[in-house]
């Protein structure tokens, strides 16, 4: 079991009690005193004039990316002693920089139960019909973390590798009826359809979950293809991570030695001869006569508290009550856990730690070494409010979370910024990306007058909705920039590590933050929201979008809940509301954001789609007409 923190809830502090509160009030953090920054790391950046715009030291900033990203924190997933440490260590750093608590009852920590790890139950079940020997737990089959946790039983029918490929005009489950049947697939797709060596996004287990319960199976059995030469048959260790989401059918994953007896004993070859086949094209789909599978993964979820980290530096003078927020998120995938990894298809089996380097251990250590060049000029006329979140990774909750239960006032939060990725500008060239410059009408005069007295090129996008903690600020209506130096192909990997950090680029961009955060900090007026920001720039190349944020808090209501609405794109034009479920996309299901990407892949811009949603009480169906994701 977790050790949990900060059983009390969160309760909104004023700016007015923060500024009044002296430097030894409540400055302990909940159990005890928060870890101190290393030794390595500077109290500020200095260059002998305190109310100078400062020169950030590229060796402070990498002496954080280098102790946040260390294997010694394990890749910072939730519900791990890792995550706990880098909690400790962010709020020591606040504190040793005398900055004042603002999370819940004195303390720096905003905290809430969320969903952690879970463990099988011992009614975990599989019983096969037709064969002589019965499969045993953990040795002939596991189920998978995203399994449904309900009982099931049907006649067995093999799909092949499980794919809907409308580009490859191919259709494993075509002229079959799977109702209530249970399926067994190939994991994987044939070689040649992978891309540069990876598995596309229709061999992922989203998919092939998806495409069996859209065509109401009762069941999914998912089996490893062909071992190479130096690999041998494993099941996949079950370790669900926080956001291994329940793809809302049974799931498991069998040896090929419990795949060949079925098939085999059901009239079709081993999975050998059947692979050869479906590797150069052909469908094997058939029903497998007198085999029936029954059984239940019992699935025990945990949860567990977690925590955003709160801290902040009082204005002084009369817009002392109004708070700009500098924020970044602090966890990341932790260990290699199956449905995490990367974005190209199925996980690696091999335990790896994804240490998240850049994502996000680089806007973190920008958030703390802002916060110690702040400290170190002292008071601006707004409130600065440095804040980390958790479980950005797993749906922007953390930040979702605070936004609707705040510990500041949110009414008097004139801008966020956020930190997401900024440690890997390209060598030899001082520039940045700015998402959100429309969500304020001054955004863009402010940040391109900033970049010319920094010195750095700006590559700006309006959109303020999108994968990271800015949005959830920006569709509570708070104006709100991302800075990121862009995606690489380490993103969600576990080569995301230190090494390849560009700690001068990042000492530039915190110079450029600096600047835009003391501008609007001491301006006289606020900047003035727009909706000009309502446009999502999701990390991935998503060929469509819809134009819309999804909800990824915890629910037992059906559908994906719409967090947000783009004004003018798709969404919106079709008629789709804030609030809303989306609980069907064409003949697709839909339960959560997976279920939501799964249904939009493969599609095209000028696709039509209809989309039921629950509003309130009433049930909606609409059509949406999907525009370019790029």
């Amino acid at each position: 079991m977790c050790k949990r923190f900060g059983h009390n809830a969160p309760r909104p502090v004023s700016i007015q009690t923060l500024v009044l509160c002296v430097v030894g009030c409540a400055c302990q953090a909940a159990h005890g005193q928060p870890a101190a920054a290393p030794l390595t790391t500077a109290p500020a950046p200095s260059n002998g004039d305190s109310t100078a715009r400062p020169t950030f030291s590229p060796e402070a900033y990498l002496a954080h990316v280098a102790y946040l990203a260390s294997d010694e924190l394990g890749g910072r997933g939730i519900g791990t002693d890792g995550i706990r440490k880098t909690t400790e260590y962010i709020a020591g750093t606040f504190q040793r920089l005398g900055l004042k608590p603002a999370g819940a009852d004195g303390s720096y920590f905003h905290a809430f139960d969320m969903k952690a790890g879970a463990t099988l139950g011992d009614d975990t079940t599989l019983r096969i019909t037709g064969i002589e020997a019965q499969p045993t737990l953990l040795h002939d089959y596991v189920p998978f973390p995203f399994s449904s946790d309900k009982a099931f039983a049907g006649e067995v029918v093999f799909c092949g590798y499980g794919l809907v490929n409308a580009e490859r005009q191919h259709d494993d489950f075509i002229h079959l009826d799977l109702a209530g049947k249970v399926v067994l697939v190939l994991r994987g797709e044939p070689p040649g359809w992978q891309e540069e060596g990876h598995f596309t996004t229709f061999a992922s287990f989203q998919s092939k979950v998806s495409s069996a319960r859209n065509r109401d199976a009762a069941a999914i059995l998912i089996v490893n293809p062909k071992p190479e030469a130096d690999q041998t048959d494993e099941l996949m260790p079950f370790q669900p991570g926080s956001n291994s989401s329940d793809f809302g059918l049974p799931a498991l994953h069998i040896r090929r030695t419990l795949a060949d007896a079925m098939l085999t004993a059901g009239g079709l070859k081993t999975l050998d001869g059947l692979q050869t086949k479906l590797d150069a094209g052909q469908s094997c789909s058939a029903a497998l006569k007198s085999i029936r599978a029954e059984g239940r993964p019992a699935i025990r979820w945990d949860r567990t508290e977690v925590r955003n980290v709160v801290a902040v530096l009082p204005g002084r003078g009369p817009n002392a009550d109004e708070c700009i927020i500098i924020g970044a998120h602090h966890d990341h995938l932790g260990t290699q856990l199956p449905g995490q990894g990367p974005a190209r298809g199925e996980p690696s089996d091999t335990p790896a730690i994804f240490n998240g380097a850049d994502d996000n251990a680089s806007g973190v250590a920008g958030v703390l070494e802002l916060a110690a060049a702040f400290a170190r000029r002292g008071p601006t006329r707004r409130t600065l409010v440095f804040m980390t979140f958790t479980a950005e990774e797993s749906g922007l909750i953390g930040s979702q979370r605070f936004v609707a239960d705040p510990t500041i006032p949110l009414d008097k939060t004139i801008a966020m910024l956020n930190l997401d990725m900024i440690g890997r500008m390209p060598e030899g060239r001082d520039r940045v990306q700015v998402f959100g410059v429309k969500s304020a009408d001054e955004f863009d005069e402010i940040l391109i007058e900033c970049a010319e007295q920094v010195g750095i090129e700006l590559n700006s996008a309006a959109a303020a909705l999108g994968g990271s903690d800015h949005a959830s600020f920006y569709v509570k209506g708070i104006p709100a920039l991302h800075f990121y130096t862009g995606v690489h192909d380490d993103y969600h990997t576990p080569e995301d590590d230190t090494e390849r950090i560009n700690e001068q680029g990042a000492a530039r961009i915190l110079e450029f933050v600096y600047a835009v955060t003391e501008e609007l900090a001491d301006r006289d007026a606020k900047p003035t929201y727009s909706t000009g920001g309502g446009a999502s720039h999701p990390r991935s190349g998503f060929k469509v979008v819809m134009g819309l944020m999804p909800g990824f808090g915890e629910s037992d209501a059906p559908g994906m809940e719409v967090a947000a609405v783009s004004p003018g794109r798709p969404a919106d034009q079709a008629g789709i509301r804030r609030g809303d479920r989306i609980i069907r996309v064409n003949d697709a299901k839909v339960n959560n954001v997976e279920d939501y990407m799964a249904a939009l892949r493969g599609k095209r811009p000028g696709d039509k789609l209809t989309i039921v949603v629950q509003r309130g009480e009433e049930q909606m169906t609409l059509e949406v007409i999907l525009a370019s994701g790029h």
